[in-house]
């Protein structure tokens, strides 16, 4: 019942935030499942890295693995596993990419460093590609402007899935690998094979409170369990070779080999109450053992 009225008082939020020209508020205390593509390059040789090509401010510097993405819908989810899973549950997206007005959210993520695969960060037991560090930066548009099909990795795009109203910034933390608090994102696949078409990765990730955002709050829950402490959001990563996109060419300290790939993610959330919510229950709570009280006093 929760769910259902959950999703109907929040269709009529998406409505007032697109007549504000806002950012739309996330539902409060839900398990939230959010759909993105994007395109993304990953540097297949492991001694050196992507010069990320904003070359005007260099703020996203040198990552063995970059990219752009577009969400294309946001919904709410279920909870199939207690503090570990959330899932699609199906229901009707509240927000749709393009719709609502013309609202888009996208943003681009960086910053990870693959770890050599001879030694896998110092644990050759580690199977798999194991990369650490990396950043994801959430933005909002009032108007649907931008697509993947035309993006291309130069600094033009860069420019454009960082601009617009910034909702959150992430920074992928451990858990993936319950053995290893140093790796923050670990793939089935050996992605500095060079006959590498898909793979599949997991990762976590923690909102950096200092960064802002609109969505800062409502996603620093804590969420998902893992043996390192407690996440915010959980990142399951489908990618495929797209090698006609022109993603496979770059610049990388120490040369070698960018493959570009395409994919379509699921990413999933728990949100926490607003302060208002959180400040009605606290009160609700008082007037009970108020009640409590008097009564136990009258026996």
């Amino acid at each position: 019942m929760r769910k259902v009225f959950a999703l109907s008082a929040f269709a009529l939020l998406c409505v007032a935030g697109t007549a504000a020209a806002a950012p739309i508020t996330l539902p409060s205390d839900s398990p939230i499942a959010i759909k993105f593509s994007n395109r993304e390059q990953i540097n297949q040789n492991v001694l050196g890295a992507i010069d990320v090509p904003d070359s005007a401010t260099q703020v996203y510097g040198l990552a063995d693995n970059w990219g752009v993405f577009i969400v294309q819908t946001v919904s709410l989810g279920d909870v199939t596993n207690n503090h570990q899973t959330i899932a699609d549950s199906g229901n009707p997206p509240f927000f749709v990419n393009g719709q609502n007005g013309g609202n888009q959210i996208y943003g681009i993520f960086y910053g990870s460093q693959i770890c050599d695969p001879t030694a896998n960060c110092g644990f050759p037991d580690a199977s798999g590609t194991h990369a650490t560090g990396g950043h994801l930066d959430l933005y909002w548009s009032d108007a649907s402007s931008l697509n993947l099909t035309n993006a291309l990795p130069n600094s033009a795009t860069v420019t454009a899935f960082t601009s617009g109203t910034l909702l959150a910034k992430i920074d992928f933390a451990s858990g993936a690998d319950p053995l290893h608090s140093q790796v923050t994102i670990v793939s089935n696949a050996d992605v500095t094979n060079t006959a590498i078409q898909e793979g599949r990765s997991n990762s976590f990730g923690d909102v950096n409170v200092a960064g802002g955002g609109a969505w800062t709050s409502a996603l620093n829950s804590d969420w998902f369990f893992t043996a390192f402490g407690t996440r915010d959001i959980h990142f399951e990563n489908d990618f495929k070779r797209a090698s006609a996109i022109g993603w496979d060419t770059c610049t990388a300290v120490g040369g070698g080999n960018c493959v570009g790939f395409t994919s379509s993610d699921p990413v999933t959330a728990f949100t926490v109450p607003e302060p208002a919510s959180l400040t009605l229950l606290g009160l609700g709570l008082a007037g009970v053992a108020a009640r409590r009280r008097k009564a136990l006093a009258n026996r």
